[in-house]
């Protein structure tokens, strides 16, 4: 459940990838098992943290939604992007929404 936002860039940034591994390959198959290798990466974190800030959002049971509230308001926007491009990185979330 992508949440990020990101979705229209990272399809261009697909495109253009997948052009250059085509173009730089001598047959299909090995340029589309080029980008899988080059674009695997990227989708694996984008699709983490995509799944971390929707159990964020998520977040209903008190004292958790007041805090989740609070925070949002309150944190800088390069903190919680900070976060959770942290967090997509390999910090492993909670298993399951905070209901």
């Amino acid at each position: 459940m992508p949440t990020l936002g990101i979705s229209a860039g990272l399809a261009i940034e697909d495109a253009s990838v997948l052009a250059d591994c085509l173009r730089s390959s001598v047959d299909e198959t090995s340029g589309l098992r080029s980008y899988e290798r080059e674009r695997r990466r990227v989708t694996a974190r984008v699709v983490r943290g995509a799944a971390l800030f929707g159990r964020v959002l998520m977040i209903e049971r008190q004292p958790f939604y007041a805090l989740r509230q609070r925070g949002v308001r309150l944190a800088p926007q390069h903190v919680a992007m900070g976060w959770l491009v942290r967090g997509a990185r390999g910090v492993p979330p909670a298993p399951g929404p905070v209901r």
